[in-house]
């Protein structure tokens, strides 16, 4: 038989293919035994034991009773991830002392939500991460620092340096940019619906501002809990045990349902705010639980600190006469404050597998508590394939045998491929030096429709090209809306052409609302990674009165266009706020008209559109008397060379008969293609 020789894995693997029948069995190895299985990616699970030491030694699967979901776990591979020495006879005594157990090298984030800090939290926090880093980074054990606020930021990667961890808490104490008022200014925004209660006639009034701090509460919090999201894939391919030491004080699942507990359910019932209220609260948990089941996709652990310490805040109202007709006559006092919060941490803790501390624990109670959990891990590898992917299922962890004691995690989660993808991206984000210069990520949502209380929009993720052939390009995007949560996005391309732009779309649907956007591309020939983050306001249309939503300028491009896998080499692009149209392409002006309920909704009525500026341009008026929509969409075409170099108002207004009921409208700039650079 005759062999060529290849080069790498696939040379390797012919060469063996190719040696004689004796050599082969010269190199047969050794049984290990070691147990092998032919399957997909094995799924594992972190499990903390404790107890007599002998029995630790000898568990083995049959030991076990684990269920995932309602079905009982029966094939998996049980290994212990520490040694626990033989123990050892004290000579003087002659009594048998057990060693402690050699547990695996750590990993550990220290992540400061400082929007969910007070300033006493804020500066606690910082003074117990100082005392944490010696008492926890030791023996291989390695951590990082991550802060959030205005922006997310890495004060410094995983490393087991003392100095440099140490340094990194410095920059984090004295940067302004890494400061937030909001959890301080909590009790004014509580004030002002006091004030709006004793001071105004209707109770619709203070309705409307608890309905404001609700929508601010919430959306920030959102925001947050996808930021914390995004930063966990960053752990993803460490071997566990995986912590994050999350330092916060206000942090609630239940973001912005406080303010409700001004009001009695009687009055909850009987006014329409308070009652969107309440069913905004039934959806605040969702991105907490997208945390959470993060944590459980990676082998990851929370143990959150309380950062604030002892404190119990009694809030007392100071409601007159006429503030209490409005509530209902509830209580001069509202639930304690601190608590909601601290429950939130405790259920971060509970569902990860970690622990949770308020109160004001010294650091060393903290350390020795974590260090405790993580002594001694159990992993528990088994196939996930017979389980549904991207969705959580309960964990139930029991041990037959006396002696020893498990703790667990809540819940599993099994990863999508497509899921690991979008994760991989967005942890790419929260990275330091993740934007390079050379290439440029822009997103945009281009208005669809409005139905169902949703507006169906298509996003855009359009990517710079790089100039070498064959660009692999992985493009992902997240937006997160205040009422529906996280919405991901993600997509692989290969473009052959050298410099081809790449253009991302997927169409969706959206909570009316403020969006944050959070886009990453990753190329991999070059290693190059940009991000880009966002947001926009797509307000709710008003079901009593008519109403605008946004207005998208587009234009022809040619680029790489990939929707649903389908692959075209030309299209529309929704320019941004800051990009100007091209005086020598057509640009279309697209947007949303809505108008109240109602069977007759659209009578008498008409849609002007004017463009304001040095251009001949008119627009023919629409009727949308036969529409049975609640909003039609409006879509308006300029001829390419129409524009001249300059700045236009694009304008939309609804009229019944001669009178104007609402409108909108669009500044944009436009320029000739050679000022461009293209």
């Amino acid at each position: 038989m005759r062999c060529s020789i290849q080069p790498g894995l696939a040379g390797l693997l012919a060469l063996l293919l190719c040696l004689p029948v004796a050599a082969q069995e010269e190199r047969e190895p050794k049984e290990l035994g070691l147990h092998t299985r032919t399957t997909s990616r094995l799924f594992q699970v972190d499990l903390s034991v404790s107890g007599d030491p002998d029995v630790i030694r000898s568990l083995q699967p049959a030991d076990f009773k684990i269920k995932i979901g309602i079905h009982k776990l029966t094939d998996f591979i049980l290994d212990r991830v520490c040694e626990y020495p033989e123990a050892a006879i004290d000579e003087s005594t002659g009594e048998r002392v057990e060693s402690v157990p050699v547990s695996r090298p750590g990993s550990y984030l220290f992540y400061f939500d400082q929007p969910h800090l007070t300033q006493a939290g804020r500066h606690n926090s910082l003074v117990q991460a100082r005392e944490l880093i010696p008492m926890l980074i030791r023996d291989g054990n390695q951590a990082m620092i991550v802060s959030n606020a205005d922006r997310l930021v890495t004060l410094t990667g995983f490393t087991s340096d003392h100095g440099e961890l140490l340094a990194a808490l410095d920059v984090l104490e004295n940067d302004p940019t890494q400061l937030s008022t909001w959890a301080t200014m909590e009790s004014m925004r509580m004030d002002s619906i006091i004030t709006a209660m004793n001071d105004i006639d209707t109770v619709e009034h203070a309705a409307a501002v608890a309905r404001q701090h609700q929508r601010e509460d919430r959306q920030i919090t959102e925001r947050n809990f996808h930021r914390l999201e995004a930063t966990l894939p960053r752990l993803a391919g460490l071997p566990p045990p995986k912590v994050v030491i999350y330092f916060a004080d206000t942090l609630r699942y239940n973001a912005g349902e406080l303010y409700l507990g001004f009001f009695s359910p009687e009055v909850i019932a009987v006014v329409s705010t308070l009652s969107n209220m309440r069913t905004d609260a039934l959806t605040a948990r969702l991105g907490f639980d997208r945390v959470v089941q993060q944590a459980s996709a990676n082998s990851i652990r929370f143990y959150p600190i309380h950062a604030e310490g002892l404190t119990f805040e009694v809030q007392r109202l100071g409601l007159t006469g006429l503030g209490l007709s409005k509530s209902g006559d509830i209580p001069t006092v509202t639930s304690d404050r601190s608590r909601m919060a601290q429950d939130t941490l405790a259920s971060l803790a509970v569902e990860t597998g970690g622990s949770h501390f308020i109160n004001g624990p010294s650091s060393r109670v903290i350390a020795d508590r974590i260090r405790a959990d993580l002594n001694c891990l159990l992993i528990v590898s088994f196939d996930p394939a017979p389980y549904s992917m991207d969705k959580p299922h309960r964990l139930l962890v029991k041990l037959k045998r006396k002696g020893a004691k498990l703790h667990s995690r809540g819940q599993v989660l099994f990863q999508s491929e497509s899921k690991k993808l979008t994760d991989r991206l967005l942890a790419a984000f929260t990275a330091p030096g993740s934007d390079d210069p050379q290439i440029s990520v822009i997103e945009s949502l281009i208005p669809l429709d409005y139905e169902g209380g949703e507006f169906k929009a298509l996003l855009q993720v359009a990517v710079s090209g790089v100039p070498v052939p064959g660009a692999r390009w992985d493009v992902g995007a997240s937006v997160v809306d205040s009422h529906s949560g996280v919405i991901d996005a993600s997509g692989q391309m290969t473009v052959s052409a050298p410099g081809a732009p790449v253009i991302f779309e997927q169409e969706m649907s959206l909570s009316p609302g403020p969006f944050q956007i959070v886009s990453v591309a990753h190329e991999h020939v070059t290693g190059l990674v940009a991000s880009s983050e966002g947001g926009t306001d797509w307000p709710k249309p008003d079901p009593d009165h008519p109403s605008m939503g946004p207005i998208a300028l587009v234009q022809p491009v040619e680029a790489v266009f990939v929707r649903d896998g389908n692959v075209r080499g030309q299209g529309s692009l929704a320019l941004g706020d800051d990009r100007p149209a091209l005086t020598d392409r057509p640009t279309a002006l697209v947007g949303l008209v809505c108008t109240g309920k109602g069977k007759n909704r659209w009578d008498n009525t008409r849609v002007e559109r004017r463009l304001i500026g040095d251009a001949a341009v008119s627009f023919p008026d629409l009727m949308p008397e036969s529409s049975r929509d609640r909003c039609i969409q409006v879509r308006d075409v300029i001829p390419a060379y129409t524009l001249v170099e300059g700045s236009f108002r694009y304008e939309i207004e609804l009229y019944r008969d001669d009178e104007k009921l609402t409108g909108s409208s669009r500044i944009f700039n436009a320029t000739k293609p050679e000022e461009t650079g293209e």
